[in-house]
């Protein structure tokens, strides 16, 4: 049982991290309830989909392209997608949408409603040790995504002149960071081992800075980036 605790703790902690900045016009209990429940499921279409696009699980002799292939289209195009997807169609034009702010909360509690599962699954393998290592690399890896993903879909939703360009930005970075991350990870050269913490630390802190931008501000910011 602990270890499923502690397998659950680090979405918990990120989850009330995001929403408690949420000081404006917070969302209401029952659609972050949606929000969290949405991504769980898509566990289901992720594993699917991905089950058929892999080609061959990486070991030591998997070549590059084969690595790069699975980082980036196994994992990010199929989860960050899945995600998009979802965000989109039950939250896009839900009446509560109505701050750019908004779009963070409702991608962070998508992904990390996804990470949740995925992350019971791979400690209840894994034990402890994967329990603490996902706990500050892959959960908070889900939660950046999601970032990246609602402050776009922020931006897209209440500056309709960017609209077209920002939702494009929604699906491409967070799928780019995604198998960036998957890659370092999955490649085993001891570089990018090495490099793993601090290229998403350094993304962590670049857009918490964004979105904290988003979460001071009731209208649309002046200093916000549009390109």
């Amino acid at each position: 049982m602990h270890v499923l605790l502690i397998a659950i703790a680090p979405a918990i902690v990120l989850l009330l991290f995001f929403n408690l900045k949420d000081k404006y016009v917070p969302e209401s209990k029952k659609e972050l309830i949606k929000a969290f429940i949405a991504g769980c499921l898509i566990t289901i279409p992720v594993f699917i989909i991905g089950s058929i696009l892999l080609i061959e699980e990486p070991g030591e002799e998997t070549n590059i392209l084969s690595v790069a292939y699975t980082a980036f289209i196994v994992a990010g195009f199929v989860e960050e997608g899945c995600k998009y997807g979802i965000l989109m169609l039950l939250f896009w034009k839900n009446k509560h949408f109505n701050r750019m702010y908004d779009g963070i909360v409702y991608a962070v509690f998508v992904s990390l409603g996804f990470a949740t599962i995925e992350n019971i699954l791979y400690v209840l393998d894994g034990g402890l040790r994967v329990a603490f290592l996902r706990a500050i690399t892959a959960v908070p890896g889900h939660a950046l995504f999601g970032i990246v993903m609602g402050y776009y879909c922020g931006v897209a939703k209440l500056a309709p002149p960017y609209r077209k360009k920002m939702l494009i930005k929604a699906f491409i970075l967070p799928m780019l960071f995604h198998g960036l991350y998957n890659f370092m990870l999955i490649s085993k050269m001891p570089v990018l081992l090495l490099l793993i913490i601090p290229v998403m630390l350094g993304l962590w802190i670049k857009w918490i800075k964004s979105a904290n931008r988003l979460a001071k501000s009731a209208t649309y910011p002046n200093n916000i980036n549009k390109s």
